[in-house]
């Protein structure tokens, strides 16, 4: 038997559907907009559970595998809903803390520099990539949407890039004096590209982030997760 709370929910689906179809519009609601609709109603329950659902622990990712098991559909329509329900029906969250607790399951490559990063969210990883280029940054795209990969030095130079000005000249200023270590002449450092003068220099990635990690600005959370991960490498 339903609970009270329940049925309230189920009314107010109803009312939902009822809207598209009760004023003046019967009929025009396309099939597309219908399922839209319909997973909408499925994902915000899985999503108030605070679970996948499908009996896995709290705060568990929801995976397109799992709910495509659920729906009897593929992994990518249920990417593609996860998608369409974001760009449609999604609200603004705090999506800068879902990478951080992500972070610390990256990989870093100390041969190609790269780090890499699995992320499940089809919405976490849009405004990963949003604010990622809108920062002057790249990824490299991958056959596995779920991947991100990015050059070490392009995100330490993103995470640089948040800090305030005098900050971020503090930082600089350090990274002059490593970078002259590394290498004898100090102007080859280009401020307004600091990933393409890292990747250039001889410069030791994982000794630097360990060294500025310190500078950073207590509000800057992805750059202290990044530089927790890089520099605890050597340890």
């Amino acid at each position: 038997m339903e609970d009270k709370a329940q049925t309230e929910r189920n009314a107010e689906k109803f009312k939902e559907i009822a809207k598209n179809y009760y004023n003046k519009n019967f009929g025009t609601f396309s099939k597309s907009e219908i399922d839209l609709l319909m997973f909408k109603f499925f994902y915000e329950d899985l999503q108030s559970q605070n679970t996948d659902g499908i009996g896995t622990e709290k705060n568990t990712p929801l995976s397109d595998y799992r709910i495509s098991k659920e729906l009897g559909i593929t992994e990518r329509r249920v990417r593609d809903l996860r998608i369409r329900y974001y760009l449609k029906y999604g609200k603004e969250y705090d999506w800068k803390k879902d990478f951080v607790r992500l972070i610390q399951n990256a990989r870093y490559d100390e041969t190609s520099h790269k780090i890499f990063l699995n992320i499940p969210d089809p919405a976490l990883y849009i405004e990963i990539q949003n604010y990622i280029e809108e920062n002057g940054a790249y990824i490299e795209k991958q056959l596995n949407s779920k991947l991100l990969q990015m050059r070490a030095e392009s995100f330490i130079d993103l995470v640089i890039s948040a800090e305030s000005t005098d900050n971020r000249d503090k930082i600089v200023k350090e990274l002059k004096k490593q970078f002259k270590t590394y290498n004898k002449n100090e102007r080859e450092f280009d401020e307004k590209n600091i990933a393409k003068s890292l990747m250039k220099s001889t410069c030791d990635i994982v000794s630097i982030a360990a060294n500025i990690s310190g500078m950073l600005s207590p509000g800057n959370i992805i750059g202290g997760a990044l530089m927790t991960l890089l520099s605890n490498i050597k340890k």
